[in-house]
């Protein structure tokens, strides 16, 4: 069982011009709790309940409908910064010599993990994670606009084994931009090479 977090410390984000509280910051959080014979559940979010991209008015007119989800979002990036970045040592003076040394140097990392026998026995905790994301499935309403109820961790499995069975998809530009660092590199590409045998 583990979790993970991110902060960076001093605070700042570039996309939050306006300095709206509501904006203030989306660390990433992820938890990874182990099942039997369903998906894990696996959460890699951010702690915004927005995307960065998700701004302008009509985002901002959520903040008075839904106040609480914004003050949760407050509050998540709030202890996501101070575990990843102040408890990491990303207040100090140390931290401001690197940073100043290397500007982009600003983030901070956490990442705890558990033995997961430690409370009770872990087929306990494993079957508990397979009832949870069974019940989800099988008794839970979809929420709008989605077909199935799933638990985080349940579609990303389902991903992976795709992938595996038929190969990781890759778009037409990370493609060339894979050539052009090997080529800059000296390094070639595999599937340029195979393409002219």
């Amino acid at each position: 069982m583990a979790f993970s977090v991110q902060g960076r410390y001093p605070q700042w984000y570039s996309d939050n011009k306006g300095k709206q509280v509501a904006y203030y910051g989306n660390p990433p959080i992820c938890f990874g709790l182990p099942s039997e014979e369903e998906p894990p559940l696996i959460l890699d979010a951010a702690t915004c309940i927005m995307a960065d991209y998700q701004r302008g008015p009509e985002y901002d007119a959520l903040q008075e409908l839904i106040p609480a989800a914004f003050f949760k979002s407050i509050g998540y990036a709030g202890v996501a910064t101070v575990l990843g970045g102040a408890f990491t040592g990303l207040n100090n003076q140390r931290a401001a010599e690197m940073m100043e040394k290397w500007p982009a140097a600003r983030h901070g990392g956490m990442i705890v993990v558990m033995k997961l026998d430690l409370f009770t026995p872990a087929e306990e905790v494993r079957t508990g994670v397979d009832d949870l994301v069974r019940e989800v499935r099988e008794e839970m309403i979809p929420v709008r606009g989605y077909d199935e109820a799933t638990m985080p961790g349940t579609v990303e499995q389902r991903l992976e084994l795709e992938n595996t069975r038929e190969g990781v998809p890759i778009d037409l530009k990370a493609l060339e931009r894979l050539e052009e660092t090997g080529a800059e590199f000296g390094v070639e590409v595999p599937w340029l090479t195979t393409a002219g045998d």
